[in-house]
């Protein structure tokens, strides 16, 4: 697999990553230069992530631990000089491979540390006034959550060196491992079957699967997106377990919302794309109307609703000042999204003339709580009364990553790397 392209401004050079085992290889694999005039390729023999290109005539590139490394790299020649040398620690990794810094051409550099993407963090219950109850699992790595239909099940995105799904079973407090493939296996969530369909690079690039909860058989491939060059990622399964929405990236970096049937011939079909981004669609309890994230308005991110799936012949604002992440409630009276550090509820009624959207009142405070990534990292119980949510460690409690801009960081690394 490569991954990571970085074109070299004013040279036919482009910088990459040479993966072998899906994205679980983007994280170990090797640097490599391709030339797009003749299309030789030249492996660098260096082991690297993310590499990108400073004026300066180095290559800087990021280590799993999380530490950037810098060597001198000539285009025309293609070669590397000399013995890479340590110039940042703290660089955020992802399991993916992708490092949280960048380089602009004037010199300067933008990056976030470790922080709350890499943590061992815990799942807790909150009710809806915020009391919380802790859950047994094991700290690890979670990202996202999933309450199974009939509330006895978990599933636990864990992105750590296997970056595998993982079930919890609330009966017997029990952790056990879904998927056991090569590629990263992210996003899981649960159909009406109580199968458990996710995104996952079995391949040499990521599609939809679904699996049996118990793990016996193999994964069953959902979707083929490659002649569109999408990325999938789940959203939600329709209530008639026939259909998955899934969020993906398309050419020109939008996530925008497409559908899959979940036994067909896998090719996907245009849900919501426009020149915005939308992710995150939940589904109310019916399937009749799709909650989703979108920038849409111009300014800040809210939260909307459409018809479901005739998703062209209305729209309702659901937010006010802001919104991501919404999830209906079972009874289909209330959506649920995050606003800052509260957890917001929208009260949702129906009348002939469609839906009557409430005024959104907070629920309770969720900065204690894990919200990277682009998913819904929360869920709420089939039961109505309570909320998973995956738990930062004590003292982590940021939302999003601090960023920092080191100026004129170029003079820095011409005297480091000489």
């Amino acid at each position: 697999m490569h991954a990571w392209p970085h074109a070299i401004p004013g040279t036919p050079i482009v910088l990459f990553v040479i993966a072998t085992d899906g994205q679980r290889g983007a994280v170990g694999g090797q640097l490599a230069a391709l030339n797009r005039d003749t299309g030789a390729v030249v492996p660098l023999k260096l082991p690297g992530l993310h590499p990108r290109w400073a004026s300066t005539g180095h290559i800087v590139f990021a280590t799993p631990e999380g530490t950037l490394r810098a060597v001198a790299f000539d285009p025309g020649s293609m070669t590397i000089s000399g013995t890479p040398v340590h110039v940042a620690d703290e660089i955020a990794i992802k399991p993916t491979g992708a490092a949280n810094f960048d380089l602009s051409l004037n010199g300067h550099l933008v990056s976030a540390s470790a922080g709350a993407i890499n943590a061992n963090r815990t799942i807790v219950s909150l009710d809806r006034a915020g009391r919380e109850t802790p859950l047994a699992a094991p700290p690890r790595n979670y990202f996202y959550v999933r309450a199974s239909p009939d509330g006895t099940r978990l599933s636990l995105d864990a992105r750590d060196e296997e970056q595998d799904i993982w079930i919890w079973d609330l009966k017997r407090d029990d952790l056990s491992r879904l998927t056991d493939t090569p590629g990263a296996d992210q996003y899981g969530l649960w159909a009406p079957n109580l199968d458990v369909v996710f995104s996952s690079a079995i391949g040499d690039r990521p599609e939809l699967y679904r699996h049996r909860p118990d793990g016996v058989g193999q994964p069953v491939q959902i979707s083929d997106t490659s002649a569109d060059r999408l990325l999938p990622f789940p959203n939600a399964v329709t209530p008639d377990g026939t259909q998955v929405i899934f969020r993906a990236s398309t050419i020109s970096t939008k996530n925008d919302l497409f559908v899959v049937d979940m036994d067909g011939d896998k090719k996907a079909r245009v849900l919501l794309a426009t020149e915005h981004d939308e992710l995150n669609a939940a589904l109310s309890p019916t399937g009749d109307y799709m909650a989703f994230e979108s920038d849409l308005s111009g300014g800040s991110v809210e939260v909307f609703v459409r018809p479901f799936p005739d998703v062209d012949s209305g729209q309702n604002k659901v937010s006010t000042g802001g919104g991501t992440e919404p999830v209906w409630s079972p009874r289909g009276d209330e959506i649920f999204y995050v606003a800052g550090d509260q957890l917001m509820s929208v009260p949702v009624s129906r009348s002939a003339g469609g839906l009557q959207i409430g005024k959104p009142v907070p629920l309770f405070d969720v900065s204690p709580y894990f919200f990277g990534g682009l998913g819904r990292n929360y869920d709420v119980d089939p039961d109505g009364r309570r909320f998973w949510m995956v738990k930062n460690p004590a003292g982590l409690q940021l939302q999003s990553e601090p960023i920092t801009i080191v100026v004129n960081w170029f003079e820095e690394l011409r005297a480091r790397v000489r």
